[in-house]
């Protein structure tokens, strides 16, 4: 029956925080402004499930993210991928495979505007949680500050940074899954090598120099 010829794929949006790292939602909103926060991995590590009929079910650690969901989706219908997708088929995982994959997972709000607003890019690996926030600095002295935002609730709001400037933070997953200890300070050429890995997975995507300039450096 139909039941035998469907895969059926589970996921969701982003997670929210509920009193983690102190914050409530994935922003700080006032009634005139709103400010991003640090994506932990309390919204950034989202459930995916995947059933296949015939394919025994089983746990997978890869570091997998929403755009491998269109090639695994293609390949299972037969379908030729597209050369410019930029993500990868999970069917050999599926499979009880052991491809060749990344090292390294990317998740943020849009950084097109700079980080300006509290946008910070968290880069993370099978050991290190990186939460770069950019040439802030730098962002602020060149880049419009006063862009004016309609969120959930349809009010306009200036978005802005809110609370403290944001900083690098690192956190090192073995001894601190839930990112409690930020050791960015002992441990900067760790970041700087995570850091050199997100700027030609930027680069690879044809990110625009206009864009890339103010996440280029380690400050």
């Amino acid at each position: 029956g139909l039941w035998d010829d469907t895969a059926i794929i589970f996921m969701s949006d982003h997670g929210f925080y509920h009193g983690e790292h102190g914050l409530i939602g994935k922003s700080l909103i006032t009634p005139s402004a709103q400010g991003l926060t640090p994506l932990y991995d309390e919204v950034a590590h989202i459930p995916l499930i995947i059933r296949v009929p015939g394919i025994t079910p089983r746990k997978c650690e890869a570091l997998a993210q929403p755009p491998d969901l269109m090639p695994t989706i293609l390949e299972l219908a037969e379908t030729k991928v597209p050369q410019t997708v930029q993500g990868s088929s999970l069917l050999p995982f599926l499979e009880g495979k052991n491809p060749v994959w990344r090292d390294f997972a990317v998740t943020s709000p849009s950084i097109i505007h700079g980080p300006v607003a509290g946008q910070r890019i968290s880069v993370i690996t099978k050991e290190w949680f990186f939460i770069y926030c950019g040439q802030i600095d730098e962002a602020l002295r060149e880049l419009l500050i006063e862009r004016k935002i309609k969120i959930v609730d349809g009010f306009e709001r200036l978005q802005k940074i809110l609370g403290e400037k944001p900083r690098n933070e690192l956190y090192y997953l073995p001894k601190d899954s839930t990112q409690q200890k930020n050791v960015f300070d002992e441990n900067k050429g760790v970041a700087g090598q995570i850091h050199e890995k997100l700027v030609k997975f930027l680069k690879a995507l044809n990110t625009e120099e206009k864009v890339l300039r103010y996440w280029k450096k380690m400050v």
